[in-house]
């Protein structure tokens, strides 16, 4: 009876780490999700055609209207987000090295 219950408490243990896990990979999802929406929201028109491109190369649902392009990022695939995240870094760098070149430029 004791081996049983033993079991059992480390079968309770074993689910609760299961389950832990799990929350923690989800919370870290809706982290990646919130930074790449923020990101998004950053961008101007034209970078924002760019996401909408990798959206539709990849069949994505979405709704449009007058006020912009909606999605569920949450049923975003795997590649088509790690797409948008490269594509973002692009920006980021393009920005960094642009204002490098502006304070570059100052100087002389």
């Amino acid at each position: 009876m004791v081996k049983i219950y033993r079991l059992l408490i480390m079968s309770q243990i074993i689910d609760n780490k299961i389950e832990n896990s799990e929350s923690n990979e989800k919370l870290q999802k809706i982290e990646e999700l919130n930074d790449v929406k923020n990101r998004i929201l950053e961008l101007d028109n034209s970078e924002y055609i760019e996401i909408y491109k990798i959206l539709k190369k990849y069949n994505m649902e979405h709704t449009k209207n007058n006020n912009g392009i909606f999605v569920d990022m949450h049923i975003l695939s795997d590649e088509c987000l790690d797409n948008i995240k490269i594509l973002l870094n692009y920006y980021d760098e393009l920005k960094k090295k642009y204002k490098i070149d502006l304070n570059d430029n100052s100087i002389y």
